[in-house]
């Protein structure tokens, strides 16, 4: 039992073995660990050792669910040089590809985890550079995903070992070709990705029709971020809620057009009738309604206009009714198109501010409550602010409840300001109004590392 619960390093075993770096679990005070370290007869040792310590240095100050933790590097016996990191348990993508058929849910689920951690180190300056199977471990359910090896990242703020790198196959064709590194080269890779996933997947179609949009040699016409990807994964059940609709008005107008042409007129009254049946209306009215057309743009379907008039009821006194002529009054309004990817993209940009915004004003807070302790924090804001970001991270991290209360304060704001911002831009009986909130929200949650929570959250603020 003292052996289990020792400081020392124990139970180590080799997972993985590449070209110039070795990966061994190994447990340390009854907790099972990832040791990463270079393979001791490799070529250019020093270059890969420098590599090694890029990779702990952009890696640690990571703090996301959906991206491997490095903890520590440290000497270890026999093995040299290594980075501590957490041990996840599961396989990686390639490996559940090979083995299971994934439904389409579990397909956009691990997607989105994905999504939200490319956004992520792409909204701190990082590039991945690797996205490939092999690098995304998912959980023994297939539901969650976990994006690993920041072996090749690269960051703005570093100014050597610079050269372009990737995985062939998974690699953009400009990083070859140009030697271009940023974002969008990882969303070219995560659509190869994708390409991957739809020959193992339900709902193939919708995956590689994401992926084209990825792998667009012209980088304007790519998807321009990670979340955009996920975003437009979840579109599906709002096409195949219009192809509902549409089915269904096809099918009333098909019942309607088959009983007025099979129903029998009726018999118009002698000229002696004097008086009509009993019940029989006397009074001719016209019915003018308006028709709800649907256009569809080049990113959605359309909806209309909720601000339409009812339909207006004429009465008319002559015997014979004559249409009423199209005027200002009663001309059918035009209806309105949205194009939900500017609005979601305006959104997520509206939101990230907001919450930025929101943030600072609590690491302010907090840092003087450091400092009314007589605790030594530098004066310059930009490296106060750093720490208090930090802190706040380091704080979550164990589970300090009052950081928690403060952090779902935050998340509270930022969800009223969003939702009162995107009332302005979508009616509000569209059913793709609760699924852009949760995009937007769970971003934030996972920053937290607490993602789990959004869900219940939102579903109390929703109704308030």
């Amino acid at each position: 039992m003292e052996a289990l619960f020792s400081q020392e390093w124990s139970h180590i075993s080799l997972l993985h073995e590449g070209r110039y770096y070795m990966v061994h679990r190994a447990m340390r005070m009854g907790q099972w660990f990832v040791l990463k370290s270079v393979k001791p007869d490799c070529d250019n040792r020093a270059l890969h050792e420098s590599l090694l310590l890029k990779e702990f240095n952009l890696g640690f100050s990571v703090r996301h669910t959906h991206v491997v933790r490095m903890l520590a590097m440290e000497e270890v016996d026999q093995l040299g040089q290594c980075i501590v990191m957490d041990y996840i348990d599961g396989e990686t993508l390639d490996h559940v590809l090979a083995g299971h058929r994934l439904t389409h849910k579990q397909a956009v689920s691990i997607v989105d985890d994905v999504c939200q951690a490319l956004d992520y180190l792409h909204s701190h300056q990082m590039v991945h550079r690797d996205v490939k199977p092999q690098n995304i471990i998912v959980d023994p359910h297939h539901r969650h995903a976990v994006l690993i090896d920041l072996g090749l990242a690269d960051s703005s703020n570093y100014a050597t070992l610079k050269m372009p790198a990737g995985t062939r196959h998974y690699i953009a064709p400009e990083c070859v070709n140009e030697g271009i590194t940023d974002a969008l080269c990882d969303i070219y890779s995560l659509g190869v990705v994708l390409e991957d996933m739809a020959k193992c997947s339900a709902g193939k179609n919708q995956l590689r029709r994401v992926a084209a949009r990825c792998m667009r040699e012209n980088r304007a016409k790519r998807v321009q971020s990670a979340l955009d990807v996920a975003a437009m994964l979840h579109k599906r059940s709002f096409e195949w809620w219009w192809m509902g609709v549409a089915t269904v008005v096809i099918t009333v107008a098909a019942m309607g057009a088959y009983w007025l042409t099979n129903t029998p007129a009726t018999s118009p009254l002698p000229d002696n009738a004097s008086h009509p049946h009993i019940g029989q209306d006397t009074t001719a009215r016209e019915v003018t309604s308006d028709s709800v057309t649907v256009h569809p743009s080049p990113a959605d379907s359309a909806l209309p206009n909720p601000e339409d008039k009812d339909d207006i009821i004429t009465p008319i006194a002559d015997a014979e009714a004559t249409p009423a002529p199209a005027t200002p009054a009663n001309a059918p309004a035009e209806k309105k198109v949205y194009d939900y990817d500017s609005i979601i993209k305006n959104l997520q940009a509206y939101a990230n501010d907001y919450h930025k915004k929101e943030t600072a004003k609590y690491i302010r807070s907090f840092i003087q409550a450091k400092r009314d302790k007589g605790e030594d924090i530098s004066p310059n804001q930009e490296i106060a602010e750093h720490y208090g970001e930090m802190e706040v991270m380091r704080l979550n991290t164990l589970a300090d409840p009052q950081v928690k209360n403060d952090l779902h304060d935050i998340a509270r704001s930022t969800y009223f300001a969003t939702r009162s911002k995107l009332q302005k831009d979508l009616p509000a009986g569209d059913e793709r109004f609760d699924s852009v909130m949760t995009v937007v929200m769970k971003r934030f949650y996972i920053g937290y590392s607490y993602s789990g929570e959004y869900k219940k959250d939102m579903s109390k603020w929703k109704s308030m």
